[in-house]
């Protein structure tokens, strides 16, 4: 199997991603194999695209392809720990990205056509069309009645981001009250690497979207353990409005860095069985992120006098 860049597809660069992912996940050591069966039914598809992500890594440098043995990890400390965000961007993602950014300044008209995106990003009608439709899956854009799209609603507003706080404080520390929660442990320790991940590399470029998606693979796992469906799908939509709107935080050292320190608090107390300590930990990392209205003292630490 052969492949060059152009040939390579949205689903080749989304893959790429989630194998980079879940090599820092899994704390894989230089050298390591990476056989594309396993990889396959860990992403839900078949190993002919998984095959492709792993020559695209090759060209990347993150991956060795070796001659009848297959596809090698390059480097666990160098290179995989340095590749950013924008490295493996297929140009649906750029295309995608720069939308997205252009909606966040409020630059794009609202309703649009295709045509003016067609215009406005030099890209044929399929590219945008593909573009839109993701947008459209992720609740960002909606058919209009007619002709053209719709911009859907955001979070723009201060007002709006503290009463998306407010939403998150009701919905996620309830998912510790739930009768049937249950962290597993290997997921857990995933979580606990991609926190000290994010810590280790809070000061390197490139890496605002892989931040928000580790961010935000920790709160809706956090309730996918509670087991209740009805949750989960609560912040996995909210968490598609955030995606747009707070992204761009994610590049600050030092909240990166506080933001990650305070998960693993709450990890911790996960796996120490204390489930009330660790929605107190959790309600005081909400109440104390950028945007929020309230803040709460640090749960176990002593009272002021």
């Amino acid at each position: 199997m052969t492949m060059n860049g152009p040939d390579f597809t949205a689903l080749h660069h989304r893959l790429a991603r989630q194998i980079i992912a879940h090599a820092r996940r899994e704390g894989m050591a230089m050298g390591a194999h990476l056989s594309a069966a396993p990889l396959a039914e860990r992403f839900g598809v078949s190993r002919t695209p998984v095959q492709g992500a792993l020559h695209l890594l090759a060209e990347q440098g993150v991956v060795q392809k070796r001659a009848k043995r297959g596809f090698f990890l390059a480097s666990h400390d160098h290179v995989l720990s340095e590749i950013g965000d924008t490295d493996l961007q297929s140009i649906e993602d750029q295309v995608y990205w720069r939308m997205a950014n252009d909606r966040i300044d409020d630059t794009l008209p609202n309703p649009v056509t295709e045509t003016d995106l067609m215009r406005r990003y030099d890209q044929p009608r399929t590219m945008i069309f593909r573009v839109l439709q993701r947008m459209m899956r992720e609740g960002l854009v909606a058919p209009r009645e007619g002709k053209g799209w719709l911009m859907t609603a955001i979070i723009r507003t201060p007002k709006e981001s503290q009463s998306s706080y407010r939403f998150r404080m009701r919905i996620e520390p309830a998912a510790f009250e739930e009768p049937d929660y249950a962290a597993d442990p290997g997921t857990l320790a995933n979580l606990r690497r991609e926190q000290e991940h994010m810590i280790d590399a809070a000061d390197r470029p490139n890496q605002a979207i892989g931040n928000f998606e580790r961010n935000a693979r920790f709160h809706e796992t956090i309730v996918a353990w509670s087991g209740n469906r009805f949750l989960l799908g609560a912040i996995e939509q909210h968490n598609r409005l955030r995606r747009l709107a707070q992204y761009r935080g994610f590049v600050r050292p030092k909240r990166i860095v506080q933001s990650a320190t305070e998960h693993l608090s709450v990890l911790d107390a996960i796996a120490a069985g204390d489930l009330g300590l660790a929605r107190s930990r959790l309600e005081h990392h909400l109440s104390n992120a950028p945007g929020a209205t309230s803040i709460l003292p640090l749960p176990d630490a002593p009272p002021k006098t």
